[in-house]
């Protein structure tokens, strides 16, 4: 499994989100400073809705050039396959209907659904999910337990990548 090449489609990704969410927040900046936007009467709120929608599309895209700075940081050597899950692990887990997932761990982006064409599908998982938690330091054939309430799932690591 090729993790750089998987890394840069997740960095292209990414990329690709933080120049459509740039624009739109450009989009919205305009649109609070136009001239149609200018209130007509005490009850017209056209201006300061698109600058709240400006603000917030800018914050996004702040946090989503952050992501890109650490994703773009990682080095061939840290993608090196280690014999316990950690960072930047992928895993395999399998549940108790025999239902295999992959999983790239990732320090940011989250909820990333990439396809391999020989693994399927890998989603990204960040250690601030209470799945990425319980998957640290674990090995092929140990169980993974994921609380959830007063119940519990649980996942055999099948391989780690």
């Amino acid at each position: 499994m090729n993790k750089r090449e998987l890394l840069n489609i997740i960095i292209a990704n990414v990329l690709e989100r933080f120049n459509l969410l740039t624009a739109s927040a450009q989009e919205a900046r305009d649109a609070a400073t136009n001239e149609e936007s200018k209130a007509e009467n005490k009850y017209d709120t056209r201006g300061l809705e698109a600058s709240y929608l400006a603000g917030a599309q800018s914050k996004r895209s702040q946090e989503i050039k952050e992501s890109l700075f650490y994703l773009q940081k990682i080095e061939d050597k840290d993608l090196a396959v280690k014999d316990k899950i950690g960072l930047l692990s992928i895993v395999s887990l399998v549940d108790e209907s025999d239902i295999e997932t992959m999983f790239f761990i990732l320090p940011v982006q989250g909820g990333i659904k990439l396809k391999d064409q020989i693994y399927g599908s890998i989603s990204t998982i960040t250690l601030n999910t209470p799945l990425g938690r319980a998957m640290i330091n674990k090995k092929v054939g140990e169980e993974v337990e994921l609380k959830k309430g007063n119940s519990s799932r649980y996942y055999e690591v099948k391989n780690i990548f």
